[in-house]
């Protein structure tokens, strides 16, 4: 008995280490159960315990682009960092010759440009290059109105759920199979049943574990013929995570999420706040987005294009932000309603991070910010 109890001991621990995820700062991670999900920007995460959920990964747009080309400076920013460039580098379109990913950074022309989050790939950023002036305009006006659609998220969320109901459940039947085995052999509750039922008992956990292997092997059936349907809207390692899955049972209980991370295109966090946030969350994002847009960061130092195409993206962005917040009746006013002083030294805050500050003070130390005095709120 005690070689079965070290035998799901080993098993929960690569369950739960399969959960844990790491990611660099500016990437939100959602886990959902349902149409709700948390959305946090953390740089990792410990996993979710009921299998039925679905998971999705929005990170910021770090780059920010233009018919006239594109620049690696962020704009509307939801991540507490913003963006960390000092100097921008920018490229003309035609002067793009070469892209290529290393070390998760897309290169362009040798040197390193932007993080590799998906949004656009090296081969995507040549292909615009290589378009014609009229059409490359066409394709990035589009691109820019696909990064705020929270309905789309919403419809994908359901189609998601519809077709992976009988892999959810699936995957958490044999969740509870296997948590009430693992309580009935940790807790010796053998010893309190009738001989004659332990002894039954023991002589069924062969049939017991047979049943959890059927289970695994549905599942992963029914997950390989849900990914065949579900068809990837970002770069796509579901392959790779489900013959693992196979392989290892305790990584094959959260199917239906990794069958469905890929399945969510890459939006700005904004949408996915929209689409799934509690209300809570949710403010904190659309905050954050619309200070970033209203009191950007750096970008004094950039070149002239770099100004160029950071003000062009900067205004269709903002254009589809307020359209988004709109349609979600989101009051702007609300959010940024001027805060009551904290102490009485306080005389002043930053709009865009909040902090309050005592007389003397006309920036915000973070960020530099002009700094609004709180007599105002009276």
């Amino acid at each position: 008995m005690s070689e079965l109890i070290g035998v799901l001991l080993v098993f929960w621990a690569l369950w739960a280490a399969d959960g844990v995820r790491f990611a660099a700062n500016g990437l939100f991670n959602l886990f959902g159960l349902g149409r709700r999900a948390g959305v946090h920007e953390m740089t990792w995460h410990l996993p979710h315990g009921w299998p039925a959920g679905w998971r999705a990964t929005c990170p910021d747009i770090p780059f920010s682009i233009s018919p006239a080309g594109i620049a690696n400076r962020a704009v509307g920013v939801a991540g507490r960092e913003g963006s960390s460039v000092p100097v921008a580098r920018a490229w003309r379109w035609e002067e793009i010759k070469e892209t290529r990913v290393e070390k998760g950074w897309v290169l362009v022309n040798g040197g390193s440009f932007y993080r590799d989050t998906g949004h656009i790939t090296a081969g995507g950023l040549l292909s615009l290059a290589q378009m014609e002036p009229v059409a490359r305009t066409r394709r990035i006006e589009a691109w820019v109105g696909r990064c705020v659609r929270p309905a789309h998220l919403r419809r994908r969320q359901r189609v998601l759920q519809a077709r992976t109901g009988t892999l959810a459940m699936l995957n958490t039947l044999f969740f509870l199979l296997a948590v009430a085995l693992t309580i009935y052999l940790a807790s010796d509750f053998s010893a309190e049943l009738p001989k004659r039922w332990s002894d039954f008992i023991g002589r069924t956990l062969p049939l017991y574990a047979g049943y959890l292997l059927l289970l695994h092997v549905a599942a992963v059936g029914f997950a390989v013929r849900a990914m065949k349907r579900l068809k990837a809207a970002r770069p796509d390692n579901r392959g790779t995570a489900l013959f693992s899955a196979a392989m290892l049972p305790p990584q094959a209980m959260r199917l239906r999420a990794v069958v469905g991370e890929a399945w969510f295109p890459l939006q700005h966090p904004l949408a996915y706040a929209l689409a799934f946030a509690r209300e809570k969350e949710r403010e904190a994002i659309v905050f954050q987005t619309l200070a970033d847009l209203r009191w950007p960061l750096g970008g004094e130092k950039d070149s002239p294009l770099a100004r160029e195409v950071t003000a062009w993206f900067h205004a269709r962005l903002a254009q589809h932000v307020a359209v988004a917040l709109q349609i979600a009746h989101v009051d702007e006013q609300k959010l940024f309603a001027l805060p009551r002083a904290d102490s009485e030294e306080s005389v002043s805050y930053c709009p865009r991070c909040r902090s309050q500050f005592v007389a003397g003070r006309t920036q915000c130390s973070s960020d530099g910010v002009k700094l609004v005095p709180l007599k105002e709120v009276e």
